[in-house]
């Protein structure tokens, strides 16, 4: 048991020590290894440790003799862990005063443990104060349809939010890698899933990408913006690579690792590219940085070759561990989390912005609920900044770690134009490989011309557009003009999406039937007719007076920002103590 824990092996030691328990009886001592041993393990609630500590702090032996068997007491050092127990539990008033009372304790400076509880008692305090002060956000685990009761996190949103990959530690549906076990982790190795989501705007099935082998770990890093490629992670015997597949017709190839300058003898654990494809930056903890893992960054040069990595240094890095950078697509604004001192507990989702100087803003905590006292990684948006991904272990989680969605987040990209849609077929078949969208620029300077290609499963493209320019915008099936319009972009800092969404006839190379795209129309060209609605309640009956055009008024500012920014409108009534959705 005792080597099972100093290697960090928390599933057996835990199985010997339930035995130990139903055969001896408890004691302090068999209370404190299982509660150290639950706080830790990936492959357990490490909430529930909090009982078997609590018990174990009830008899601290200060000359506790970690390999007699004859010990029944606790290490004194117990009350450091009660403390991170009740931290991850939320008692954070009682947290805090168990890290002040282990911290009485310790003299030496330069005791590691003491550090350890001194940057932990500071995340507490962190997080009394963010919790005082919720942001006022939506965030929705994605259920089973995403989650299962196995570790799912690593979430890669596309701009346009209609695909998402991620990692799962799942039992495979044929129970192939039944026996493919990590013994550090007693749980299934990493693959890499995509779900889609559908006309009714509901995530498809998740599939396993064609790469995965049941012997190997493969986890998500980022996607092209076309996910014509997909770069993962794997772990090469202690050392950790970036690796990428690229989709040949409907499948992806076997990986292969990243040439250059990004993987090195170090641990590289992600990597992330700009919109305009000219900065990538990724995280290693080689030589040269500031602490345990930190952000890089290089530059690619006008002849397409990259510059030499740089660290990004404070105010991002710090002493501590940075990870998961993701960069929004007006390429300056960096999101990354930190369990640095500025975090509430564990990993926390910070953002901070490039100005004009190629110098990074003071980064910002997100603050709660969007970061919680446990780890809060792996944060990425849609085009517009407003919709987040992101991987938690919360209380309500379906397994060790799950995938939420975030609404509502401030400030959305500014200045940022976008063209999407979907191509569906009349057959139902795929897209053809000989599709392509072609986006040029008639008032750019050397605008070279943008070739889009949809997605193949479900016809879904996007493309980021310049502001205040003219482009052309053609769909080609193979050297067949389908068909070619001028959008416009506007000279503001306003957020646009055009949106064209088109029914292909692939034998006969045309468009057939085109949905209605969406035109932003001045407000005053809609005439509506007069409105008027009735409410009834047990004590009173009377018609609304529509007089002073409140609900017209109402009504055309909902059709005006439907028709801009595609969104769905939800009405509510409230009907005999009913709230129905419509």
């Amino acid at each position: 048991m005792t080597e099972f824990m100093v290697d960090r092996n928390y599933p057996p030691a835990i199985r010997i020590l339930d035995h130990l328990i139903k055969t001896e009886g408890e004691n302090e001592n068999l209370n404190y290894r299982k509660g150290l041993c639950l706080l830790y393990s990936k492959a357990h609630d490490n909430r529930t440790s909090l009982a078997y500590l609590e018990k174990a702090s009830k008899n601290i032996n200060k000359k506790y003799d970690g390999v007699s068997d004859s010990e029944t007491g606790a290490n004194e050092d117990v009350i450091f862990y009660l403390a991170k127990s009740n931290f991850i539990n939320e008692n954070l008033s009682k947290a805090e005063n168990l890290y002040l009372q282990f911290l009485e304790g310790k003299k030496k400076k330069n005791d590691a443990m003491k550090i350890v509880a001194e940057a932990e008692l500071t995340q507490v305090r962190n997080a009394k104060k963010l919790m005082d002060k919720p942001k006022d956000l939506t965030i929705d685990n994605l259920g089973r349809q995403i989650n299962s009761r196995y570790p799912d996190y690593a979430p890669v949103i596309t701009l346009d939010g209609q695909a998402l990959y991620y990692t799962s530690r799942r039992l495979w549906k044929d129970s192939s890698n039944l026996d493919m076990i990590d013994p550090q982790t007693n749980q299934f190795l990493e693959d890499v899933y995509v779900s889609y989501m559908d006309f009714d705007r509901e995530w498809t099935d998740p599939v396993r990408l064609d790469f995965c082998l049941p012997e190997r770990h493969e986890a998500t890093v980022t996607v092209s913006q076309d996910e014509s490629k997909v770069y993962l992670y794997q772990d090469d015997n202690g050392i950790g690579n970036i690796y990428y597949s690229v989709l040949s017709g409907t499948e992806f190839t076997d990986i292969k690792k990243v040439e250059g300058k990004i993987n090195s003898d170090a641990w590289e654990t992600h990597l992330t590219f700009t919109h305009d494809g000219q900065n990538a930056y990724f995280v290693s903890d080689r030589e040269g940085g500031l602490g345990g893992r930190d952000i890089w960054r290089m530059v690619r040069f006008s002849n397409g070759e990259w510059s030499e990595p740089y660290n990004l240094g404070a105010p991002v890095n710090s002493i501590y561990d940075e990870d998961a950078p993701f960069i929004g697509v007006d390429n300056k604004t960096l999101y990354y989390s930190s369990n640095g001192l500025k975090s509430m507990g564990g990993f926390d989702v910070f953002r901070t912005i490039l100005n004009d100087e190629d110098k990074w803003s003071p980064p910002i905590n997100m603050g709660y609920p969007l970061n919680t006292v446990v780890d809060d990684i792996f944060f990425t948006t849609t085009a517009d900044g407003h919709t987040g991904f992101l991987s938690s272990n919360r209380a309500d989680g379906h397994g060790e770690k799950d995938i939420y969605k975030v609404y509502d987040l401030e400030p959305e990209m500014m200045g940022i134009s976008t063209l999407k849609g979907l191509i569906s077929t009349t057959d139902g078949s795929l897209i053809p490989d000989d599709f392509r969208i072609e986006v040029s620029c008639s008032n750019c300077d050397n605008y070279p011309i943008k070739i889009v290609s949809p997605r193949k499963v479900n016809g879904g493209y996007f493309s980021k557009l310049e502001s205040c320019r003219d482009f052309k915008v053609e769909f080609y099936q193979g050297e067949t003009l389908l068909k070619s319009e001028i959008v416009q972009t506007e000279c503001n800092d306003e957020f646009q999406i055009f949106k064209r969404d088109y029914i292909l006839d692939v034998e006969n190379k045309k468009f057939t039937d085109p949905k209605p795209k969406d035109p932003i129309i001045p407000a005053d060209t809609y005439v509506f007719k007069g409105a008027e609605m009735k409410h009834y309640f047990s004590y009173n009956a009377n018609k609304l007076d529509n007089s002073n055009q409140e609900l017209k008024s109402f009504l055309k500012t909902a059709l005006l920002k439907l028709l801009i920014t595609n969104q769905t409108l939800i009405i509510m009534l409230f009907l005999w103590r009913k709230l129905k959705h419509f």
